[in-house]
């Protein structure tokens, strides 16, 4: 789907979460070439490159300090807006916020946004409306409400390290509830995944399954379902709270082309279409096709999982 993806993460095992981060950043990202980033309590990486074109990309999110709560995005660039630069790939952290967006914003008093990021923006008028009215949902409305255009939001508080799911009319976000079994002992913990577009998530918890096998672990996804449209979810634990109510607002000339050279939105994203068969020949391929070596993904497994494919011996 050619649009930015959002991923919540969110379990206390820590190689699923960073499983989760890189599957879900692979399947996200086939046509969305523009950046990525992740967001972990204080920290927070991103780059202007696809993470499929992240030299090591494993190594990369091996070396992060991360928590159990975790915000990734992938980007797909708006045509006229921010530069592909490191600087405006998502999340963008103001003040006591750090902001991941899928959609195109334009401003209701007509201020020109041309050259600049409208998620970035956002960000910047929720920090100030926030500072006004010291409440989190209720600056989330009144943010929106300065804006017209379509726009999912995932967003931390810095301050007290919540975290809050957004979503208007005119975007995607699915939620899900994962299951983590230990092979070795059997038991089950749960987790919370919450991902743009409904059949990316499903594959990106397979191909991460296949890599927490490894490590003796097991997930799977149920429950999967779209998040309310003009709604505001707060993470508690590992549900999703509704805490308010938004609503979007879209001009007639308002933009939502992109850079990408590929028609936005041929097929419809709102429409069920029948799951792909997925496997790790389809990843194999995958990156292949979009110029990223077999090494990578190798480069991952034996970083992470202390096993490496291209090491391994018949009797393996």
């Amino acid at each position: 789907v050619l649009m930015c993806q959002l991923t919540l993460i969110k379990s206390s095992i820590d190689i699923v979460n960073r499983s989760l981060v890189l599957a879900t950043s692979l399947t996200n990202s086939p046509t969305n070439h523009d950046g990525w980033g992740v967001c972990s309590g204080p920290t927070v990486w991103k780059t202007k490159l696809s993470s499929a074109l992240v030299p090591y990309a494993g190594d990369v999110i091996a070396s992060l300090k991360l928590e159990d709560t975790i915000i990734s995005h992938v980007r797909a660039a708006s045509r006229g807006g921010a530069p592909v630069e490191d600087e405006f790939a998502h999340p963008f952290v103001v003040g006591k916020f750090s902001v991941a967006h899928n959609g195109t914003l334009t401003m209701k008093d007509n201020t020109s946004l041309d050259g600049k990021s409208d998620s970035l923006e956002f960000a910047r008028v929720l920090d100030a409306e926030f500072k006004k009215l010291g409440n989190v949902p209720n600056a989330i409305k009144a943010a929106v409400g300065h804006f017209d255009g379509p726009f999912c939001f995932l967003i931390r508080h810095n301050t007290t390290n919540d975290y809050y799911a957004v979503r208007g009319s005119g975007r995607l976000l699915h939620s899900g509830v994962l299951s983590i079994m230990d092979l070795s002992s059997g038991e089950i913990s749960k987790g919370l995944i919450i991902n743009t577009v409904e059949t990316d998530l499903k594959n990106a918890v397979k191909l991460a399954d296949r890599f927490v096998q490894l490590c003796g672990y097991s997930v799977t996804v149920d429950e999967v379902a779209a998040i309310p449209v003009g709604t505001i979810h707060k993470v508690d634990g590992l549900l999703l709270v509704k805490v308010g109510d938004v609503v979007e607002t879209t001009k007639p000339y308002a933009s939502s082309s992109y850079y990408n050279n590929t028609p936005a939105y041929s097929k419809s994203p709102y429409k069920n279409e029948p799951e792909p068969a997925f496997s790790f020949e389809d990843v194999f391929k995958w990156m292949e096709h979009n110029l990223v070596e077999i090494g990578v993904l190798d480069g991952f497994l034996k970083t992470e999982l202390g096993l490496s494919i291209l090491e391994m011996q018949p009797s393996d």
